[in-house]
């Protein structure tokens, strides 16, 4: 931002100096991103594997294979998470996410340091001071903020939230359930969520695109000077 707005400066200096040219002359400039909006897999997993407290590899373990949001994750009740786990999303609507054998495993060391707590209605607690204290929005971003830096990206709860959208469209889900799993109001929501652009349709040509075969293996449907029978 303030290399555009030392240009707009600069070029608010020449017009005054009388070139009238340079009226027309307007900059558009491209503000490089210093936030990554989501990860690769291959950096999820690293950072479930690089990640010794039990307290923040269930935040990562839960975000990045839910998708939830930060204030979904906060607000997990006990009762909420059983085989499945069922989110409370915005407007009080709710959404069952199933959760599978890896991500349970990535939860068992907090679930085993979790038993010595005061049980608490929360589901996600940490040990502060002798007593089970419930995180909230700010403490989980913070952590996972600090997990992103110790390996060198920045990170937040939407950043995994967006991962796991992201990881789910490029696997071939269908837009119509990761909207219901995401827990947007609309598909069109989900698609500008996703930041779908052209090197999303670049890959999907790449990957996707027909293969009609060669001529010969169209020979049986074609007579004469190659008119359809």
């Amino acid at each position: 931002m303030a290399q555009n707005v030392w240009l707009t400066v600069a070029l608010s200096f020449l017009r005054w100096s009388g070139d009238r040219k340079l009226d027309r002359v307007n900059f558009r400039i491209q503000v490089s991103r210093s936030r990554v909006d989501w990860l690769e897999e291959e950096q999820v997993a690293l950072l479930l594997r690089t990640t010794s407290n039990p307290y923040h590899l269930a935040m990562i373990a839960i975000l990045a294979t839910t998708g939830m949001r930060v204030g979904e994750l906060a607000t997990l009740r006990e009762k909420d998470m059983q085989n499945c786990v069922i989110v409370q999303g915005k407007e009080r609507k709710e959404r069952i996410i199933p959760i599978d054998q890896r991500t349970w495993r990535y939860l068992a060391p907090y679930l085993e340091r979790k038993k010595g707590l005061d049980q608490m209605d929360v589901w996600l607690v940490h040990l502060e001071k002798g007593r089970a204290s419930p995180y909230n929005r700010k403490t989980i971003t913070a952590a996972m903020i600090k997990l992103g830096r110790r390996l060198g990206f920045h990170i937040s709860p939407h950043t995994l939230r967006r991962t796991f959208g992201r990881a789910l469209y490029k696997r071939g889900c269908p837009l119509v359930e990761l909207k219901e799993i995401m827990g947007h109001s609309s598909v069109e929501m989900t698609i500008k969520y996703l930041d779908i652009g052209q090197m999303d349709v670049q890959d999907a040509m790449t990957h996707y695109s027909p293969d009609y075969g060669e001529l010969k293996k169209a020979e049986p449907y074609l007579s004469g000077e190659g008119q359809r029978i």
